[in-house]
Parts: C-alpha cells; sequence; structure tokens
C-alpha cells in the first residue's frame, strides 16, 4: 500500500515514473493492489456505516474514502495507454519464458496491455561457432524466441545481444540502443 501511495504522489500531468518490478510473482501483486485496495475500502466503509454517528468511525471513513481515490486513480493510470506502458523483460531461457507468458496473461486479465517484450542476453550464432555448449544454448534460445513470435504475433518483441561488458553509461547504452533486434 505504501509503494501505491508514492506511485500516485510520483504521478503528475508531465512527470514520467519508471518502475523496474520486481519478479513475476510480487510485480502482479502491486499490479492488483490497486483493485484489492478498492474493494477493500468499499467493505470497510459498509461496516462502518452502522457507526458513523461516533466520531472515531467517520474519521476512519474519511481516511479510507481518500485512500479509495488514490488507488482509483492509479487503476485508472495504469489502464490507460497514454499515462502507463509496461515492458516486460526476460532471459531466453524456459523459466523466464514460462514466466513472462504468465505473466503476460495475467496481465490481460488485469485489463492491462504491454508494449512491448525485451528479450535480453541473446546469444549470436557466432559464439557457437567454436563451443558444442554454446551451440546448444543458442539452439535452446531459437527455439524460445521462435515460440514468442507465435505467441504473441500482435505485441512488439525485441532481443538485444549479450554484452561482454557492463551497460553503463552513455556510450555504452548508445551500444545497447544500437543493437536491438526486432523480432516481429
Amino acid at each position: 500500500m505504501l509503494a501505491i501511495f508514492r506511485i500516485t504522489e510520483m504521478l503528475g500531468p508531465s512527470r514520467k515514473v519508471i518502475i523496474d518490478m520486481a519478479p513475476t510473482g510480487h510485480a502482479l501483486l502491486l499490479l492488483r493492489m490497486p483493485e484489492r485496495i478498492l474493494v477493500w475500502a468499499r467493505l470497510l466503509l459498509k461496516s462502518l456505516a452502522a457507526h458513523r454517528k461516533l466520531a472515531l468511525a467517520r474519521e476512519a471513513a474519511v481516511k479510507i474514502a481518500e485512500l479509495e481515490v488514490r488507488a482509483r486513480e492509479l487503476s485508472t493510470a495504469l489502464k490507460s495507454s497514454r499515462k502507463a506502458q509496461i515492458f516486460s523483460v526476460m532471459l531466453p531461457e524456459p523459466l523466464p519464458d514460462r514466466e513472462t507468458v504468465r505473466l503476460l496473461g495475467e496481465l490481460e486479465d488485469l485489463g492491462l496491455s504491454p508494449s512491448a517484450v525485451f528479450v535480453n542476453r541473446v546469444l549470436s550464432p557466432q559464439a557457437a561457432e567454436k563451443c558444442s555448449r554454446c551451440l546448444r544454448a543458442v539452439q535452446w534460445q531459437a527455439a524460445i524466441l521462435g515460440g514468442l513470435k507465435r505467441r504473441f504475433r500482435g505485441m512488439k518483441i525485441f532481443a538485444i545481444r549479450e554484452f561482454d561488458y557492463e551497460i553503463a553509461g552513455k556510450r555504452r547504452l548508445r551500444d545497447l540502443t544500437s543493437n536491438l533486434w526486432r523480432l516481429n
């Protein structure tokens, strides 16, 4: 709930907020939180209605109503493609592949539509020329990338090659962006 408050405080007409989410399960909990808060707020307000003559109940109702308004604002912002964009980042490995498929399905159920999927640390075929283990990894990654293209035809899917150095600073960021491959 504290994250919800902080996100709504940071939102503004000309501000961009970038949230690097936790793994799938935690990210989904956070994304579901606004809707859950709305349900909780309605239930709490109904239960306080019988005690509305008490000052404490009225004060609690005001705080709960404020919470409900903030949760509604965030829920609306998340569902607006003008205000929120969701990008999924994954590794081309079996577990992240399954988790990404799960995440994208859950996002659809929440009424949220991701803008793109980025597949990070993709090995180049040249890396496999000298190593049989690398060749198997390249083949495995190719199968995962092919599966993504088939499952998510309308979605933008980008691959980012494996770098042998850390991406930090403007020059390295330019290296990364100039090496994006669009799969579909």
